[in-house]
């Protein structure tokens, strides 16, 4: 009896040391092949009905993409989620004069700008498309699906995510003219504004998105999806202002904001 008892405990132990090891081997991250770095980038396109190109003169208005590229670096955390660095850039540009006469109506022609010389000219009009700068830095945390058969970096997954968009604003003469008069009696005379009358502004945006990703080779991915994102502009709502530089704020701040809204994106990564 007493040997039977030893063989039986004996038994409980490896039976005990076995599972410990296969729940451990279960909870390992094992990645796809053993690989938890990824780097590589995305294009993103979204639709739109602004300019893209600065210096347009004319309607400049119509269909268009809006595009973007990024240079990201992802990490495997464990096998169903990892977490993103993302480096964006894109450019773009506006419909300025359309835009603020369908926001400000029968004030347009109320605006007023001060000139180099330092007195004041009431605006009579707009023409050209200033040029748009957006540098993003940003992050991603990932979540793969594992009721799908994925296993990070690969198959389907969601996204969450923030990052601080950094936008600059050229108003230079060769993107943008604001024709003025001194006063009522004067005759119209063209004024160009200075290269730089809107500062730079670092503006938070949060984004979610879900996509798919494809091992093309055992080192290279195909990355697919759509990410949708709010940006913060902070920017004054729709009122009456004589001030040109704060209207022209709201306009472009504001498109930078509905540019934000969704983008399809396809990438290629390298995973090592």
């Amino acid at each position: 009896m007493y040997r039977i008892l030893n063989i039986i405990v004996f038994f409980c132990l490896v039976a005990s040391s076995a599972s410990a090891q296969l729940v451990e081997v279960k909870e390992k991250r094992s990645g796809y092949l053993n690989r938890y770095n990824v780097v590589g980038f995305r294009a993103f396109v979204g639709p739109s009905l602004q300019p893209q190109r600065a210096g347009l003169i004319g309607d400049p208005s119509g269909f268009s993409l809006n595009t973007a590229i990024s240079l990201e670096v992802e990490r495997v955390m464990t096998n169903y989620s990892a977490i993103k660095f993302r480096y964006g850039l894109s450019k773009t540009s506006a419909d300025i004069e359309t835009d603020l006469k369908e926001e400000f109506e029968s004030y347009f022609n109320d605006f007023i700008f001060t000139g180099t010389d330092g007195l004041e000219y009431r605006v009579i009009g707009i023409s050209g498309t200033p040029s748009i700068k957006e540098i993003s830095i940003g992050f991603d945390f990932k979540k793969y699906l594992r009721r799908r058969g994925a296993i990070a970096p690969l198959g389907g997954y969601f996204t969450i995510g923030g990052a601080s968009n950094r936008v600059e604003v050229d108003l230079s003469p060769s993107n943008f003219v604001i024709r003025t008069e001194r006063n009522y009696h004067d005759d119209p005379v063209a004024f160009i504004p200075p290269s730089q009358p809107l500062s730079a502004r670092n503006l938070v945006k949060i984004h979610v998105g879900g996509g798919h990703s494809t091992a093309i080779t055992d080192r290279l991915i195909l990355d697919t999806g759509i990410e949708f994102a709010y940006m913060y502009v902070g920017v004054k709502q729709h009122e009456y202002t004589e001030d040109l530089g704060e209207s022209l704020e709201y306009i472009i701040y504001k498109r930078m904001q509905r540019k934000q809204i969704a983008n399809y994106y396809v990438g290629l990564s390298f995973v090592f």
